[in-house]
């Protein structure tokens, strides 16, 4: 028998490919392998609200754009199923047996997080991923590691887009192991193609800062730990 597993997804203005990832955790949910889809719109100005809508999953709406680290925590708490997976609201080619092979490690192994690492799609999401593959937005585990993780993150607000690269290496803290699956043909829309060349780029370069900040927050995080240590000694 599958655990109950909720589907998570952190939406800012994803109206292109939202609802064709909608389909197919629903259809994953069919077959009972996972138990509930949430999506979180993060205050979307296009018709990402509508879509959602219009599915079978629980929304939750916030009024604002407060960053996907924000996001994904408030779908964390409305979560109720024993293990929980996130996914991005802008997944091109994503398929149900995407979806089952990053999920069945976890029915062998409880005490791993999976990631995915999209290949053989577009190309600048395949150099992306290669760069950075602890960068994924599609992850699973126990939904207990998910909050023990964001338990050590302050200011979840001014995280945004380095909640990846925090989640993956403070996953090490609490002994979890990191199980990589491979999901071909799966890429990501750009953001030039959603926000236009010139908004596109610049929201793209604030990404990769947002994201090498990230790392900065586990650098300083490793250290204090390290200094609250040797103080106790």
């Amino acid at each position: 028998m599958y655990q109950k597993i909720t589907a998570i997804i952190p939406a800012f203005n994803e109206e292109k490919n939202i609802g064709r990832v909608i389909d197919v955790l629903e259809k994953t949910q069919s077959i009972g392998l996972i138990s509930e889809i949430i999506v979180v719109n993060d205050g979307s100005k296009d018709k990402t609200e509508m879509i959602a809508r219009n599915k079978h999953v629980k929304l939750i709406n916030l009024q604002e754009n407060k960053g996907k680290a924000y996001a994904m925590a408030e779908g964390l708490k409305e979560a109720k199923g024993e293990f929980c997976l996130f996914i991005d609201g802008d997944l091109v080619n994503l398929k149900s047996t995407h979806i089952i092979n990053l999920i069945k490690p976890l029915l062998i192994n409880q005490e791993i997080m999976t990631v995915a690492k999209l290949v053989n799609g577009r190309l600048s999401t395949d150099i992306a991923q290669s760069l950075n593959t602890k960068c994924s937005g599609q992850r699973a585990a126990k939904k207990e590691i998910f909050i023990k993780i964001f338990k050590t993150i302050k200011n979840i607000g001014k995280v945004k887009y380095g909640i990846e690269n925090i989640i993956t290496d403070r996953s090490k803290n609490f002994k979890i192991g990191i199980y990589f699956v491979e999901w071909d043909g799966v890429s990501q829309s750009l953001k030039e193609e959603k926000w236009g060349l010139i908004t596109g780029f610049v929201r793209r370069i604030r990404m990769y800062i947002s994201m090498n900040l990230g790392h900065l927050r586990n650098i300083f995080y490793n250290l204090s730990k390290k200094i609250h240590y040797k103080r106790g000694l």
